[in-house]
């Protein structure tokens, strides 16, 4: 998580100290298509080969978690 000045991503830890909001990862951009805006659209889980995506693998390791296969 970024937390300097001029991150791309809006993360932050709320004032608990706790929780923490996380962006994730923007889609790729399409090439030169400038009218494309990755921060419009979710980034799936997989990419288009199959293989997990950084938003898939964050999401693979809470539901690990949440079953009791890891640690946080």
């Amino acid at each position: 998580m970024s937390q300097r000045t001029n991150a791309p991503y809006k993360d932050q830890v709320h004032s608990d100290g706790i929780t923490i909001e996380y962006e994730g990862h923007d889609t790729p951009r399409k090439g030169q298509d400038y009218s494309h805006n990755p921060k419009t659209e979710d980034q799936p889980a997989t990419s288009p080969m199959g293989t997990l995506t950084q938003n898939g693998l964050f999401a693979k390791a809470v539901d690990n978690y949440k079953k009791g296969k890891n640690q946080p």
